[in-house]
């Protein structure tokens, strides 16, 4: 069977196709403009933007005529907020201020301002808390998937009171516990709490 179709039918069909593959490349686009656009920044994993966001808020949190109900930017803590690239206890950093520090402590989201970190510097002989962004790595490495325990994170013997807390209530909710062993539970429960939290 012959070909019918005509270079004019042809060249319609060659422009629906480039239409549609310019919209489905700004999909694409769009999707990926925040990686293109606002490359990192710096070792801590702080994009361009972000950081410029961040140094601005504490800009203005510093200014006499603002101070701590300066108008800042809204900044979401994912975007700043990255522990696993934060340098590790005992690393030397320098910063601009203070000269050569050492790493003193875990690393904490600064709400709009950045995540920060205890330094203790030698030359002043004090810990001052300082913004990662402003430090420079000299020697030590990040805390990357460390396994000592972070302070934020509850001990092990709270969690497992928690989790004993969480069998206890698990077992209320069963339908199929006689009288008795809901007394007994009931006892039970009352012992741990009273253990747990001291009470008469």
């Amino acid at each position: 069977m012959p070909n019918s179709t005509t270079s004019r039918q042809l060249a319609i069909i060659r422009a629906q196709y480039e239409a549609q593959q310019a919209a489905l490349n700004t999909r694409r686009y769009d999707l990926i403009k925040g990686l293109i656009e606002s490359p990192q920044a710096h070792w801590c994993g702080v994009s361009e933007r972000t950081l410029k966001t961040l140094r601005s808020n504490r800009a203005l949190l510093c200014s006499n005529e603002y101070g701590c109900n300066a108008p800042v930017t809204y900044v979401n803590q994912s975007a700043y907020y990255f522990p696993r690239l934060a340098p590790q206890v005992g690393s030397l950093v320098e910063h601009e201020g203070f000269g050569l520090g050492i790493v003193d402590g875990a690393p904490y989201p600064a709400a709009n301002a950045g995540m920060a970190v205890s330094v203790y510097f030698e030359s002043v002989d004090r810990t001052a808390t300082i913004f990662c962004d402003d430090l420079e790595m000299l020697d030590g490495d990040l805390r990357g998937m460390m396994t000592e325990q972070d302070e934020t994170i509850a001990s092990r013997a709270t969690r497992a009171t928690i989790e004993a807390s969480k069998a206890m209530a698990a077992k209320y909710d069963s339908p199929e516990q006689t009288e008795e062993e809901e007394d007994a539970d009931d006892a039970a429960f009352a012992e741990f709490m009273a253990e747990e939290f001291d009470m008469d």
